[in-house]
């Protein structure tokens, strides 16, 4: 009897067959997560300016990525912007994110189209990255599962109320987020190098993105979590001995790996740390204390009603609390809530732990509203370095996903088989309750033409040939303009900029009729003044019906109308940027040299430390470099005189003359001036902040490093 033949066996697939079939299902959720970033992309189209409330995007971001876009096209890397408040740190200030790659697509679209276009693309990078983390945590979750938790976290209030208040660089570091947390579980799973690298990098595209608070709580809940997760890891009864083991190498793994992430963050955001850590003892936070930062702008034990509901608290078009409601929006709605407790059912230690880390952040974010924050604000590191205490929130949220991805992993099919509709229900219903919160804020009225945003261009060019390079131009309060003066290549005596000087900040506050020691990010002109003057003010911008203005400003003639109507008016004797004090005297407490300044004789200069002057002696003085990060100015004196350049200092500015250092001083409490001898030389100030540029190129190695790193692994895995 013949043999049957025998079917031939079937190949087993290769470790890399089987990845290459697994690869595109891997991509399908991101992918899918992503499509949540459609909606803003298509409301681009609509016409128009997206603003949301039209407060930090209007004042702040669009401006001054614009006059950083104009400074990349001008000189290269912005180290430096003038055109406010006397000029203040452009790479070191790190809200602008001036090293933050996907910025750079400001240099090739308007500043208007860039800016919004980031926005929709980070929102879907954010929404990528949540199904990443969720499918990184349980691996046997289902593609939609994971494409939902993404898309919910792109729809929380953590996201769409930083969105809606035009906050660019913190929704640019919050989408970095699950990329971040994503990469350090996967690293304390496979241990290797290669992903401690890829951590460290995506670490450092958060911190360059330019929101430096987002990054720490980022990092702060992530070991939190990869701690907890290494604690609750199930131990085997029979084997004690090798579980004890496992354990103790987790622990090692946390240590090992937080630590080249931060290494490696550390190498390739180098010129960046460098020059905000050489900034950072002068910044304007110093006059405040840690509990007073810390729990500035807190939010209200009311506001995390929003969590289920935001309508009847805070929503698009109303205010919870004592706070706006973009910094309090707590977001999350019900059915998140809901698969947390499915989860703390199902994976009880760990669950009832991340719910424990949660709420302690929840507590945290009500800042002076709860006794939790104000008590270890002055202790722990970092606690005090940071305002808006809503923000804690943001841990809270990311928790809640992975809380969202236990609760819809495959469980037992005789204990956990009613999941398998009531979770994906309620995932779909989280979605869907998300995308009713996050839609009316890309309403009609959240976007304006850009005439109502900026100055017109007919506007620019008059002020651009009106107001001279050696003067600067004030704002009157009412337009909240005094950051679009970078777009038209004139200098502003106010502005809108969180990365100041502490003297800067006290001569603003003087400037804008404030308490002169109090911390501030904005400052505008109120009325006539010595520190106007100082400013080396010229020109008044103000709109026509601004009666206060108008009476305030009387003394100074109207000398133009713009063609959008509003109003120019000329300083009756305006000083010069570029001086030779008349006389001086030695004021070294910065404070009181500040409030001197409305009693010392306007020729007076106050000095924080002598400068040498001989009594009598004059000087002309001719610019010949005035450009963003240097200025050169030739000095032709008839004995030592003290040259002043009514142009603010900062930590890296540093005067020469003929090449040689120069002995330098702090002028009326913010400005630069230096001591120069008789005879005609060629002073010049430059500034560079601490590493420039050798730090640059150290991390451009380190990125190509990485880069290399990264794509020689993954061709081993493919091989």
């Amino acid at each position: 009897m013949a043999a049957k033949p025998r079917r031939p066996a079937a190949t087993p697939l290769t470790p890399a067959a089987a990845q290459g079939q697994s690869r595109p299902r891997a991509w399908l959720a991101p992918c899918l997560a992503a499509l949540v970033a459609l909606p803003g992309l298509a409301a681009m189209t609509g016409g128009g300016v997206y603003v949301g409330n039209g407060t930090d995007l209007f004042s702040y971001q669009l401006p001054l990525r614009a006059t950083v876009a104009a400074l990349w096209a001008q000189s290269g890397v912005p180290l430096w912007n003038p055109y406010l408040l006397g000029g203040a740190p452009a790479l070191a200030g790190l809200q602008l994110g001036v090293l933050y790659p996907p910025n750079l697509v400001a240099l090739l679209l308007p500043p208007f189209a860039a800016t919004e276009l980031l926005f929709w693309l980070h929102l879907g990078w954010l929404a990528a990255g949540g199904a990443v983390l969720a499918r990184v945590w349980r691996k046997d979750l289902s593609v939609w599962a994971c494409a939902a938790l993404g898309a919910w976290l792109a729809l929380t209030g953590q996201t769409w109320g930083h969105v809606w208040a035009g906050h660019a660089s913190f929704v640019a570091a919050w989408a970095w987020w699950p990329w971040v947390w994503a990469a350090g579980v996967r690293f304390m799973d496979d241990r290797r190098w290669v992903t401690g690298a890829a951590w460290g990098a995506a670490l450092a595209l958060q911190l360059l993105a330019g929101h430096p608070q987002v990054s720490f709580l980022c990092f702060s809940g992530l070991v939190a979590t990869l701690a907890l997760r290494a604690a609750t890891t199930p131990i085997a009864p029979d084997k004690d001995a090798q579980s004890w083991l496992d354990r103790q190498l987790q622990v090692t793994a946390l240590a090992v790996g937080c630590t080249i992430a931060a290494a490696v963050a550390a190498v390739l955001t180098l010129p960046q740390w460098l020059a905000t850590w050489e900034l950072a003892p002068a910044l304007n936070r110093t006059l405040s204390t840690p509990t007073e930062i810390a729990t500035a702008y807190s939010a209200p034990a009311a506001t995390l009603w929003t969590a289920l509901q935001p309508g009847p608290i805070g929503g698009a078009a109303s205010a919870p609390g004592d706070v706006g409601y973009h910094e309090t929006v707590a977001f999350v709605g019900p059915a998140m809530l809901v698969l947390a407790a499915i989860a703390g059912l199902r994976v009880r230690a760990r669950s009832a732990l991340l719910l424990a880390v949660g709420a302690a952040c929840v507590v945290l974010s009500l800042g002076s509203h709860a006794r939790l924050l104000p008590a270890l604000a002055d202790v722990v590191p970092g606690f005090g370095a940071f305002r808006v205490p809503a923000r804690w929130l943001l841990i809270p949220t990311a928790l809640l996903l992975l809380l969202g991805a236990d609760a819809m992993a495959p469980g037992a099919a005789n204990r956990w088989s009613w999941l398998r509709w009531a979770s994906p229900a309620l995932a779909a219903l989280a979605v869907a309750h998300g995308f009713a919160f996050a839609l009316p804020h890309l309403s009609a009225r959240s976007r304006l033409a850009p005439d109502r945003v900026q100055w017109s261009a007919a506007d620019r060019k008059v002020l651009r040939e009106t107001v001279a390079a050696t003067h600067r131009l004030a704002a009157a309060p009412a337009l909240r303009m005094a950051d679009w003066g970078g777009t038209a290549g004139v200098r502003v005596a106010g502005g809108y900029e969180p990365a100041i000087t502490a003297g800067a900040n006290r001569f603003g506050n003087a400037l804008a009729g404030r308490s002169i020691d109090g911390y501030a990010v904005l400052f505008q002109t109120k009325k006539p003044g010595p520190w106007l003057d100082r400013m080396a003010t010229s020109h008044l911008l103000l709109s026509a019906g601004d009666v206060t203005s108008s009476r305030l400003f009387s003394a100074w003639p109207v000398t133009a109308t713009l063609p959008s109507g509003l109003q120019l008016r000329a300083h009756p004797a305006p000083r010069s940027r570029f001086e030779v004090a008349q006389a001086v005297a030695v004021e070294p407490d910065p404070t009181a040299a500040v409030r001197r300044l409305a009693e010392v004789p306007a020729g007076t200069v106050l000095l924080d430390r002598p400068l040498p002057q001989a009594a009598g002696a004059t000087a002309q003085v001719k610019v010949i470099t005035d450009v963003a990060d240097e200025v050169t100015v030739q000095v032709r004196a008839t004995g030592p005189v003290v040259a002043v350049l009514r142009d603010a200092w900062a930590p890296g500015w540093s005067p020469d003359i003929d090449g040689t250092p120069a002995a330098h001083a702090i002028a009326d409490g913010m400005f630069r001036a230096v001591a120069v001898p008789q005879g005609e030389h060629q002073v010049t100030w430059r500034y560079q902040p601490r590493g420039w540029p050798w730090a640059l190129w150290v991390a451009l190695a380190g990125w190509l490093l990485v880069i290399a790193s990264v794509w020689h692994q993954r061709r081993r895995s493919a091989a």
